[in-house]
């Protein structure tokens, strides 16, 4: 059954859900990771082959990639706000699915 809007129930989730996450979260295309790297102290552990762990945020940017190191108090932020952008492509692709049936159907 179609809303008085047009929409129906799915594309109204999902818009709904997606206001949701944009009043509540933040949002950030990028990536997570664990890198392992050497300090540069001849005399640290890491010189002979236990290298540090640090997180990091990587995002590509007109064809750039851009890392930043994670401070561990913000590292569970910075893991949400990843995860609502993978969200919020899924909620888009969605949308995007349901109006391409509303231009197949008028097509007809």
């Amino acid at each position: 059954m179609k809303h008085r809007g047009g929409q129906s129930p799915a594309e109204r989730r999902a818009r709904s859900r997606m206001r949701f996450l944009l009043q509540n979260r933040g949002v950030l295309r990028a990536s997570l990771l664990t890198l392992k790297t050497r300090c540069g102290k001849p005399t640290c552990r890491c010189a002979e082959g236990k290298r540090h762990k640090a997180r990091v945020v990587e995002q590509s940017k007109g064809g750039k990639t851009r890392m930043r190191t994670v401070p561990p108090a913000q590292e569970v932020e910075i893991a949400q706000w990843i995860e609502t952008f993978r969200e919020m492509e899924a909620l888009l692709e969605q949308l995007s699915d349901a109006h391409w049936a509303k231009f197949l159907a008028k097509k007809r």
